[in-house]
């Protein structure tokens, strides 16, 4: 609990005490009702600002992850989408006589396709079926080959798109 909410706690108590006081004292008598409504309020003060904290931070703690997923989504899109680009840009030097970016386009694709294995989960099956999809991709550009990767890639990432939407 934060230093103003427990203030602002502390301050409602005072003044339910207060009440409590005055009830009994004033009125000479013990009404049990009116003291155990005072009882209920001292409790409601007390228990308001733990259970508001936990909300909030409950809430931080989603918009966080929501957040960080997303940037992960698009992250990921983009690295396959390169990758991909790559691919058919490296298939088109292969196809010409003379072609010096060869070798660096091929790095790129390697690079691009360590970035991605280290943005997936390798406990979950698709995203092990991409990445060997993506090794198939980088030992012979086939479209099939790439047009799985887009499928699967599609698949991994509307799952989480529904987590982000869903807020898990």
């Amino acid at each position: 609990m934060n230093p103003d909410t427990t203030q602002l706690a502390i301050q409602n108590l005072k003044v339910v005490l207060d009440s409590v006081r005055v009830v009994i004292t004033e009125n000479n008598s013990h009404d049990f009702t009116q003291i155990l409504a005072l009882l209920v309020a001292v409790l409601a003060v007390f228990v308001g600002p733990f259970i508001q904290n936990r909300i909030a931070t409950k809430q931080i703690n989603a918009t966080v992850l929501s957040t960080n997923r997303q940037e992960w989504i698009n992250m990921l899109r983009n690295n396959i989408s390169e990758f991909i680009a790559l691919c058919l840009i490296i298939k088109d030097l292969q196809n010409r006589e003379n072609a010096p970016s060869l070798p660096e386009k091929i790095e790129c694709l390697n690079h691009r396709l360590s970035k991605i294995k280290l943005l997936i989960n390798p406990t979950e099956d698709d995203h092990n079926e991409l990445i060997t999809l993506l090794a198939q991709a980088t030992k012979s550009v086939d479209p099939d080959v790439l047009d799985k990767i887009e499928k699967r890639a599609q698949v991994i990432l509307k799952r989480e798109w529904v987590r982000v939407k869903n807020i898990e």
